[in-house]
């Protein structure tokens, strides 16, 4: 569902005797040793709008080209700010808000590369390991990485709140050490909040085996494996 994975078939194992002995199933179907039942020969594809030919454009070209552009400008701003976070703690934010945006922008290549740019969208059967690589570099990632940057964002706007309402209470509040510490919760709550949105999102994955033998009688005993 959410792993943008269509429906597949019962879960089960062909008994290819069973299959052979007139179980009436049709030319597209196959019989299911475990539910005792003739059900439709699915394969493990990927919904038809992630082989679109627009998908294919905008993963495979235009995004390796956004992400080019964005580690070249976010990686400007984060040496900047690296030399600059030591002295000043406001900056130690902004610091990892670029790392953050940097890494959230890298996250999908993984899949992207894969899939789309060495061709295996054209896979006949997609693995369970593509499944989550999907899962993980188009959904997880840049979840988590967003949510430490939107974080980030409401502890520089506290950091300003402080700063002009209690202007002299501000050089203890927002110290180098207390700015580094609310980053720390700021990532850990990120991830708990990750965790929590991997666990509430299923994916069902249902396994099959299809008989390709095309008779049971004609068939050597071989290729019955």
């Amino acid at each position: 569902e959410d792993g943008g994975i269509s429906d597949l078939a019962t879960l089960g194992f062909c008994n290819i005797s069973q299959r052979g002995s007139n179980r009436g199933c049709a030319s597209y179907e196959i019989f299911d040793g475990f539910t005792n039942e003739c059900t439709l020969a699915y394969a493990m594809q990927f919904e038809d709008q992630d082989t679109d030919s627009t998908m294919k454009i905008l993963y495979g070209f235009v995004l390796p080209i956004l992400v080019l552009l964005v580690i070249i400008t976010n990686g400007v701003v984060v040496l900047i700010l690296r030399t600059q976070r030591i002295t000043r703690s406001p900056v130690e934010p902004l610091f990892w808000m670029g790392i953050s945006a940097l890494s959230m922008a890298i996250s999908p290549l993984p899949y992207t590369i894969f899939y789309y740019n060495l061709g295996h969208w054209n896979d006949g059967q997609h693995t369970q390991f593509l499944c989550l690589l999907r899962k993980m570099c188009m959904e997880e990632l840049p979840f988590l990485f967003n949510t430490i940057i939107t974080f980030l964002t409401l502890l520089l706007g506290i950091q300003r709140f402080i700063a002009v309402q209690f202007p002299l209470r501000s050089f203890d509040l927002c110290s180098h050490k207390m700015t580094k510490r609310a980053i720390r919760i700021s990532f850990l709550l990120a991830l708990l909040l990750s965790c929590i949105n991997y666990g509430s999102e299923s994916s069902i994955l249902l396994h099959f085996c299809i008989d390709i033998t095309p008779s049971i009688d004609s068939s050597p005993p071989s290729s019955l494996s």
